[in-house]
C-alpha cells in the first residue's frame, strides 16, 4: 500500500484524497492523491490543503469517472483519532482516513465521516 510507505517514510504529517467510487454501501478507494501538506506552522501535528488542489483533484476523479469520496492525512506517533482541528475542518458527506505511524514502524489507521446533524459528534468506521 503506498499510503502505509509514504506515512513511514514522513517527518511530518502527509494528505491527501481518496478517490474511487461508493457502491452497496461500501467505499471501493480505487486512488490516493498526495498533495502537498501547505500548513504554515507545525506540520508535524497539522495539515493543510489548498482550495487548488481540492479543484484538480475534483477534476482529475470527475475526468476519470471515480469520486472524489475524502480525504485522508498521517498523524505521527499519536493515535488515529480525529483531533478536534479535524472535526472543526470536516464537511458533511466526505469520508476521512488517518493513517497512524509509531516510531516509522507499527501503523494502524481508522476511517470517519463528520455527523452532519451535530457538527462535533463523529462516527469512526471500522
Amino acid at each position: 500500500m503506498r499510503l502505509e510507505k509514504w506515512g513511514k517514510e514522513a517527518d511530518e504529517e502527509i494528505c491527501g484524497f481518496l478517490v474511487g467510487e461508493a457502491k452497496e454501501g461500501m467505499l471501493i478507494i480505487k486512488e490516493c492523491l498526495i498533495v502537498k501538506n501547505r500548513a504554515p506552522q507545525c506540520r508535524s501535528s497539522r495539515f493543510l490543503i489548498s482550495k487548488e488542489e481540492y479543484m484538480l483533484a475534483e477534476k482529475k476523479a470527475t475526468e476519470d469517472q471515480k469520486e472524489l469520496l475524502g480525504i485522508f492525512h498521517t498523524h505521527i506517533d499519536q493515535l488515529p483519532i480525529p483531533s478536534l482541528l479535524d472535526v472543526q475542518n470536516a464537511f458533511p458527506g466526505f469520508y476521512y482516513l488517518i493513517y497512524s505511524v509509531y516510531k516509522k514502524n507499527q501503523s494502524q489507521f481508522k476511517t470517519w465521516e463528520l455527523n452532519p446533524e451535530i457538527k462535533l459528534l463523529y462516527t469512526l468506521i471500522y
